[in-house]
């Protein structure tokens, strides 16, 4: 894969891979620094691709892997990763960002980005039972933060 091809998927998908890291990071600028070490990264190793169709589900794991590194840098220097204040949060969003991370990341993968539970459970190298449950799981947990608002 030349400079050009890499650079035309990487502007198909960078609003994907933005949405996912900001569920993960909460933070735009984090978000954004995440994709900038994705994007270099997936540079750097494109090589391995075996398979150009799964260029999407490929860069989707290593977007992953930078958000949860910086999670973990962030987690040592004991900083915490704010919601942005510009950022609007509805009810919906808020009760997303609350539920915990093993959650929320295949529920924003599913609704938001149109993943299968199968393609899912590859990215997060989990099985797609598993992946199922969780979904539900975090369904469940929206679904008792909304009603708890309400009343």
């Amino acid at each position: 894969m030349n400079e050009l091809e890499y650079r035309e998927k990487i502007e198909e998908i960078y609003p994907a891979l933005f949405r996912i890291a900001l569920g993960i990071l909460r933070s735009d600028q984090d978000a954004a620094d995440c994709l900038q070490e994705a994007v270099f990264r997936g540079w750097i190793k494109r090589t391995q691709l075996k398979n150009p169709e799964s260029f999407r589900a490929w860069m989707t794991r290593i977007t992953l892997s930078e958000a949860r590194n910086l999670q973990r840098k962030a987690a040592r220097q004991r900083k915490t990763l704010p919601v942005p204040e510009r950022t609007p949060i509805t009810p919906l969003r808020a009760a997303l960002f609350s539920i915990p991370e093993k959650y929320r990341v295949p529920l924003i993968l599913f609704y938001m980005e149109g993943y299968s539970t199968r393609e899912i459970a590859q990215m997060l190298q989990i099985p797609e039972g598993r992946t199922r449950e969780r979904m539900r799981t975090g369904r469940n947990m929206i679904r008792r933060l909304m009603e708890d608002e309400e009343n």
